[in-house]
């Protein structure tokens, strides 16, 4: 009778550990991102996506999180490093629920992560203004000048809000 009570434990713990490395183990998909001017871009292309263990962390107001619950970014450039967003740094990514009006999930002055779809590309944008036709005007920084991005973004090419650097 021990030894099947043992034996019991014993596949117990090897299953929570099991279960608990699995967990623990997995990887998800980190973007690079453009954070400057977008005029070489092809190398970006090339290395878009990579793959970095998923990790817990906790959000400034004391709860934890997993960052599989947020798109992964990492920053290649310098267009927001005003707003403390560097070259290198890895953040997290508050998507945009479509079912919700933008208005309701955005702010002036978010930092938005843009796909920008004819390009195959990643973007991050500063939100200036909410424009006619679901349109947004967006900005970023050159040392300490403010530029007006090229184009406004549409509406749809808004993934989510740059939240947490991880």
């Amino acid at each position: 009778m021990v030894t099947i009570c043992f034996f019991i434990i014993f596949s117990a713990i090897v299953i929570a550990y099991g279960i608990i490395s699995f967990k623990t183990s997995k990887e998800q998909d980190v973007i690079l991102v453009e954070a400057g001017p977008t005029t070489c871009m092809e190398n970006v292309r090339v290395f878009q996506h990579y793959k970095s263990p998923v990790k817990t962390i906790k959000l400034p107001d004391g709860s934890y999180k997993n960052s599989s619950e947020f798109i992964r970014i990492r920053i290649d450039g310098n267009c927001m490093q005003k707003r403390k967003i560097c070259y290198g740094e890895e953040w997290l990514v508050e998507q945009i629920n479509k079912s919700k009006s933008m208005q309701e999930q955005l702010n002036i002055s978010d930092v938005l992560l843009i796909y920008i779809k004819d390009k195959n590309m990643y973007k991050i944008r500063e939100l200036a203004n909410f424009l006619d036709n679901e349109m947004l005007e967006t900005i970023y920084y050159d040392g300490d000048d403010v530029k007006i991005s090229t184009r406004p973004h549409s509406y749809s090419s808004v993934l989510g809000v740059v939240r947490y650097n991880i």
